[in-house]
């Protein structure tokens, strides 16, 4: 298996004993980074335009978990802080 970190929502990653990924079988952990996949302008608009693409097509689905008007913006930081959001939250108009 593998364990994605993307974000830190909940502050910084506790410390892993790299021991413990080998005993439990050929486990990994990765953080990455856009960078490491878009090192360009350019490169980074054909991932976005793939990405708008296949939720587009129905290839990827995403959760909206609820949408707030944006003068209800602080509602909205308050249901992502507070854990009570599921899914994306966005700020319409």
């Amino acid at each position: 298996g593998t364990l994605v970190v993307y974000g830190g929502a909940s502050g910084p990653t506790p410390a892993l004993d790299l021991s413990r990924l080998s005993i439990g079988g050929s486990l990994s952990v990765v953080a990455p980074m856009v960078v490491h996949y878009a090192r360009t302008p350019e490169e980074l608009r054909g991932h976005t335009a793939d990405l708008f693409a296949w939720v587009g097509d129905g290839r990827l689905a995403v959760n909206i978990g609820a949408r707030y008007p944006v003068a209800q913006a602080a509602d909205a930081i308050t249901a992502l802080t507070s854990r009570t959001s599921s899914g994306k939250i966005l700020l319409t108009h």
